[in-house]
């Protein structure tokens, strides 16, 4: 490796890891409303182990998953820093880990991975560097799940590799429970796929991956059992279990029985996933109504059409092997996001936002994979820069007119919090935006209510981005005050707390 490939490495790495650092470098509070219950129960942990994960102490939610805490609590502990600044400080670390695992599961099916590539694509991606921007479950599981799939592409059927695989699956499992399902789903559509080509060509064996499957079924059924279900995975029934299966069954069946034929046909798989990715997305988008969704806003066709061309790069870059391994965790995502899609559950929208998270790290890998020869490199390096560009802009623009900003929190938001602390009685409810109430009673444990921004008497927080952004009200729906609004609730209410962001009204 030159000198010069060296330097890039280390100042992409850099560049991303200091960027999920910036949210709390510029405000000095902890960023995202859902690492608020997470740095609550690091606190807990620090101050009061040993301790039952059922206490009242905890938020009631994030401490049945309490890997992301117990790390924070501990290197507080370790290193003499605050809870708060450990919280915002590990991010760094977990982008970076995630990085090298990922470009090491690459480089471990083919010589000539890019690093920068795949650090690249991992830190600019939204979703990811959202949910790896501070204390968050599933930004802390994301090197686990590389480490996973690491080891489980390898298929070396060792004692030193069942170990780690079991260790990699008990911290994924009490890390965080979406992405351990993620890792169940590959390890299944691994073993339903090799037991395919075992039946129609004889070749591949299937005891590393009944095993592996197993090693990572048992301990997401031990964390059920002992925590999930006790949070919103009690919601899961055997019937919802038999249809997930059965969606990946059938995806796994289809993949394995027409992966060898595709691999033939390459070059026109790449021509006409060119022209159909693109239209395909954009229909499946105008389906999301008659499910009973709400109305997407533009930026959800803008994140699309970006994914959808990051899709395209991926396919034009491949060579017909990679479609063997690197496609499995990308149809396995899929098969759930069908599944999601089939089936009337709660939090539909959730689920599939969530999903498409995990459609990039394959591709990712994908894409960092040199192809063979300078004249495809040269070309794959043109083809993937032009439309990572036109990814970048579509990103940008797409975040740019959504919600996204609600996760950041200012200074003078947690000194109400602090003030409320300190004044109000327990039991007393405070009204405000889903953001003020993440605030309130996941980190500051007060009793809080959603506040539809009616005009009335009534304990309501007031804070000054609802009539300039507007007040987040449910996912994705945010409804901007109108400036007699203050003015209302100032008649009709007193003014008993104000900073220069928010307003504390009593009537």
């Amino acid at each position: 490796m030159r000198s010069s490939e060296k330097l890039l490495i280390i100042a992409s790495l850099s560049f991303f890891s200091l960027l999920r650092l910036f949210p709390y470098l510029r405000t000095g509070v902890p960023y995202s409303m859902d690492s608020l219950g997470l740095i609550r129960n690091a606190l807990v942990f620090s101050s009061h182990s040993p301790i039952s994960l059922f206490s009242d102490l905890f938020d009631g939610y994030n401490n049945f998953w309490p890997g992301a805490s117990i790390l924070a609590s501990s290197l507080s502990i370790v290193i003499g820093g605050e809870i708060v600044k450990v919280s915002s400080l590990l991010p760094a670390y977990a982008f970076f880990s995630t990085a090298l695992l990922f470009s090491l599961l690459g480089r471990g099916l083919r010589r000539g991975t890019s690093i920068t590539i795949t650090s690249a694509i991992l830190g600019s991606t939204t979703g990811i560097l959202m949910l790896q921007g501070s204390l968050i479950k599933e930004g802390f599981a994301y090197p686990l799940l590389g480490l996973f799939l690491y080891l489980l592409f390898r298929r070396e059927s060792s004692l030193r590799t069942g170990i780690l695989l079991v260790l990699t699956s008990f911290s994924l499992a009490f890390t965080h429970h979406f992405t351990t399902l993620i890792a169940v789903l590959i390890a299944v559509f691994f073993l339903i796929s090799d037991l395919f080509k075992s039946i129609s060509f004889g070749t591949p064996k299937i005891g590393f991956h009944i095993l592996s499957s197993l090693e990572i079924i048992l301990p997401s059924s031990i964390q059920f059992f002992l925590l999930g279900r006790y949070s919103t995975l009690s919601l899961a029934t055997p019937w919802l279990a038999i249809s997930l299966f059965s969606s990946l069954f059938l995806t796994a069946s289809l993949f394995s029985l027409s992966s060898p034929y595709i691999e033939r046909r390459m070059r026109e798989v790449k021509i006409a996933s060119l022209f159909s990715i693109l239209i395909l997305s954009m229909v499946s988008l105008s389906f999301y109504k008659a499910f009973g969704l709400e109305q997407l806003p533009p930026s959800t066709y803008l994140l699309a059409t970006a994914f959808a061309l990051l899709l395209s790069s991926a396919i034009l870059t491949a060579d017909g092997g990679d479609l063997n391994d690197f496609w499995i965790p990308f149809f396995s995502v899929l098969s759930l996001m069908l599944f999601a899609l089939s089936e009337d559950i709660p939090m539909k929208v959730d689920i599939l936002e969530r999903s498409v998270t995990f459609l990039i790290f394959p591709l990712a890998t994908m894409l960092s994979m040199r192809g063979k020869g300078l004249r495809i490199r040269r070309a794959s390096a043109l083809s993937f820069s032009l439309i990572m560009l036109l990814v970048y802009l579509l990103v940008q623009a797409g975040v740019f007119i959504s919600p996204g900003w609600h996760w950041i929190y200012h200074e003078d938001e947690f000194e109400a919090e602090s003030f409320l602390q300190d004044h109000y009685r327990i039991g007393e409810s405070i009204m405000s935006d889903i953001k003020q109430e993440y605030l309130l009673s996941s980190y500051g444990n007060l009793s809080s209510s959603l506040w539809n921004g009616s005009i009335e008497r009534g304990n309501i927080l007031y804070s000054s981005y609802m009539d300039r952004e507007g007040m987040l009200l449910n996912t994705g729906y945010v409804m901007v005050l109108e400036k007699i609004s203050f003015s209302a609730l100032c008649h009709m209410n007193s003014i008993v707390y104000s900073n220069r962001e928010e307003v504390l009204f009593v009537g």
